[in-house]
């Protein structure tokens, strides 16, 4: 899904939607491989306004905690970017389509969030998995 311009709606939601976003939890197993056939990887970038960056990233934190602890999600996380104050990183797998669509459909209170400059988020379908 690719959003421009200044929404404030998260491009990982539909659009209405609320926004599924980042922090950590302890105790996950990040190692933990997928059981189905397919893995689910969700990934792209978002910009906001460098002075937005760290409200968007603390307003959706409860959101990763919930996806964390979601059936099917083997990982979650929106970061912000190293070198680039109006990026954040996305990035998630899921053990299938079923887990993600249950997740983002799961009711949620709507969030007020920074807008956003610019979204580029894909949905990838990974047939095999290997060690580096």
């Amino acid at each position: 899904m690719e959003v421009r311009g200044g929404s404030s709606v998260c491009p990982l939601g539909s659009i209405g939607s609320d926004v599924r976003g980042s922090c950590d939890i302890v105790g996950l197993d990040r190692s933990e491989e997928p059981r189905g056939e397919v893995l689910i990887i969700i990934a792209g970038v978002l910009h906001v306004d460098p002075a937005d960056r760290d409200r968007y990233l603390s307003d959706v934190a409860e959101v990763t905690r919930l996806a964390r602890a979601a059936p099917g999600c083997l990982d979650f996380v929106q970061a912000a970017d190293q070198l680039d104050p109006t990026l954040i990183n996305v990035y998630e797998r899921w053990e299938s389509d079923d887990h993600l669509h249950r997740f983002r459909t799961a009711d949620a209170a709507p969030m007020e969030l920074p807008p956003l400059r610019h979204a580029s988020v894909r949905k990838y379908r990974v047939a095999g998995v290997e060690e580096p």
